[in-house]
């Protein structure tokens, strides 16, 4: 939340694929998956992919590069912390039912959050779409979560982090048709087309350091 409020979503949904980066990068460590030329190139890649889109985005907004940068930390910890809660995870469906897993992670952060919570400013709402958004994130927060550590159970952790990379082409296609309908309620920043050449190279390459390649010719391989 607090790299949404100093990037912005665009900077935002392309930085956060450090995550799923760093998950398949752990894989290689602590789990002894095989480095493939692919992925290895993928990895490059996105690496050039976040310099171009990083820098744009800093020429953008040269007037306040510390909020850029503040930003970006806290994208970049979100990342983190997502991969760590991902292997966590992946460890912890084996024996643990996901619905007490869920109630555990959200259960916990609410007693946490109650006593720094204004409750009256919630009652002071006045707008009804504010309180249908409010009710929407949090019902789409525990159905995408929900959905996610039943998927660390069924399935393997690449290829969820495959599935995660298309988060920014939805973003960007939404803010694409925001900035057509022309919208005065949202404050939607304008991406250039090396913002986007550089989110593409960030794409590309976290595919390919996943390992979607190398696991289709194994698969192929086995067929």
């Amino acid at each position: 939340m607090q790299g949404v409020n100093y990037t912005g979503p665009a900077v935002t949904q392309v930085m956060i694929q450090v995550g799923p980066i760093t998950l398949a990068f752990t894989g290689f460590l602590f789990f002894k998956e095989k480095l493939s030329w692919i992925r290895g190139a993928g990895f490059l890649l996105a690496i050039i992919g976040f310099a171009f889109f990083y820098y744009q985005q800093l020429q953008r907004l040269i007037g306040t590069p510390d909020m850029l940068n503040q930003g970006v930390l806290w994208i970049l910890l979100g990342a983190w912390s997502w991969t760590g809660y991902a292997i966590l995870n992946k460890i912890l469906v084996k024996t643990i039912p996901s619905a007490q897993i869920n109630l555990v992670l959200y259960g916990v952060p609410a007693l946490l959050f109650i006593p720094l919570a204004d409750f009256s400013s919630i009652a002071s709402i006045e707008s009804f779409w504010a309180v249908l958004i409010l009710l929407f994130m949090g019902g789409n927060t525990l159905a995408a979560y929900g959905a996610l550590s039943l998927a660390l159970k069924y399935t393997e952790a690449n290829k969820i982090s495959i599935i995660i990379t298309a988060n920014p082409v939805i973003t960007f296609i939404i803010l694409e048709i925001l900035l057509w309908t022309d919208v005065s309620w949202f404050d939607v920043p304008a991406v250039n087309a090396l913002s986007y050449f550089g989110a593409i190279l960030v794409l590309i390459g976290a595919v390919m350091a996943i390992g979607v390649f190398s696991k289709t010719k194994r698969t192929d391989k086995k067929k």
